[in-house]
C-alpha cells in the first residue's frame, strides 16, 4: 500500500505593523472585456493602501520572515456582508512586491467609508495581518486589524 497523503495544517502568522503612511483612490471606467472580469458595463474600485514597518511577526514556523515592509491594500464591496459567501476561506490574497510583503482584504462598503476620516485623524496606529499559509511568497489575507493606541 502506498503512503496515504496527509492535509498539513494551517499555517497561520500575525504580522504586526507602525503605520507611516496611508493613502486611497477611486477609479471607474467602461469594462471593455466583459467576459473577463463582470457582465457589467462598467467598473469601479475603490480602496485604501496602508504601509508600514513590521516591527513583531508571530509565527509558529521556526525560519523567520525577513520582511521589514508591510502594505495592506483595503478594498470596498458593494455587496452587503449577509450577502457574502459564508464558505469563503479568506478575505483576500498575499504576495510579496519590492521585498515588502503586501496583503489584500476585502470589506464591506459601510465599514471602508468610515474608516477613511479615522485614518484622516490619525486614530489607527497600528495594522495587524494574520496570513493563512504563506508559501513561496504567496498565500491568502485571514484578517486585518488596524487597533488604536
Amino acid at each position: 500500500m502506498g503512503r496515504r497523503k496527509t492535509k498539513e495544517p494551517l499555517r497561520l502568522e500575525e504580522y504586526y505593523c507602525e503605520i507611516e503612511s496611508w493613502s486611497r483612490s477611486f477609479c471607474w471606467g467602461v469594462n471593455r472585456m466583459r467576459w473577463e472580469f463582470a457582465p457589467d458595463w462598467a467598473y469601479e474600485r475603490n480602496r485604501i493602501v496602508v504601509e508600514g514597518r513590521i516591527w513583531h511577526i508571530d509565527s509558529d514556523i521556526r525560519k523567520r520572515r525577513k520582511y521589514e515592509r508591510l502594505s495592506a491594500y483595503l478594498f470596498s464591496s458593494s455587496s452587503p456582508i449577509s450577502e457574502w459567501n459564508q464558505e469563503a476561506n479568506s478575505i483576500g490574497g498575499v504576495w510579496v512586491e519590492d521585498g515588502a510583503l503586501c496583503c489584500g482584504a476585502h470589506m464591506p462598503l459601510d465599514t471602508f467609508v468610515t474608516m477613511v476620516p479615522s485614518l484622516v485623524v490619525g486614530c489607527f496606529k497600528q495594522v495587524v495581518v494574520t496570513v493563512l499559509d504563506l508559501k513561496y511568497n504567496k498565500g491568502r489575507t485571514d484578517e486585518t486589524c488596524l487597533i488604536r493606541s
